[in-house]
């Protein structure tokens, strides 16, 4: 993690001190920076590397006249391992909308989110226990035994 951001901080500022300096920065903000000391196993703290090594790529095609097939395909895996284990990660990327040259990027953001969002299993596939549709395995006796009409009148 702190590589990614050494090697993301030298090449924004073209120098190795902004490097440093960014990983400096890193440790002394540690406590505002992440929560993975008290809860590490959190989805966005796997998710994290991702996001930076996305944002470096994103920097590098973005500052290239001519980008190569190997840097977009690059950000194109780097977007998708951060978009897998964190559920709010689309939010995240929309941040990056506003950017010159974005066609080819926004499409490549927008086709990996709509992929990620077709990847979840329908309700009605045999994976949800239960019987039918809505994946629910109590009977509609129980359901309605549990319905807060219900308890008024016992």
């Amino acid at each position: 993690m702190m590589s990614l951001f050494f090697i993301y901080g030298a090449y924004l500022s073209g120098s190795r001190l902004g490097g440093i300096v960014t990983t400096l920065c890193f440790f002394f903000n540690h406590g505002e920076s992440t929560r993975v000391m008290w809860t590490p196993p959190l989805r966005e703290s796997f998710a994290y590397p991702f996001l930076v090594l996305q944002m470096l790529l994103l920097t590098y095609i973005l500052r290239t006249r001519n980008p190569s097939r190997t840097a977009l395909v690059a950000l194109g895996i780097s977007t998708l391992c951060f978009m897998l284990p964190w559920q709010f990660a689309q939010f995240v990327l929309l941040t990056q909308v506003n950017r010159e040259r974005q066609e080819t990027l926004l499409l490549l953001n927008f086709l990996l989110t709509l992929l990620f969002f077709c990847l979840p299993i329908h309700p009605s596939s045999s994976a949800y226990p239960g019987s039918g549709r809505g994946g629910s395995s109590f009977s509609r006796e129980a359901q309605t035994s549990l319905s807060p009409a219900t308890w008024a009148s016992s």
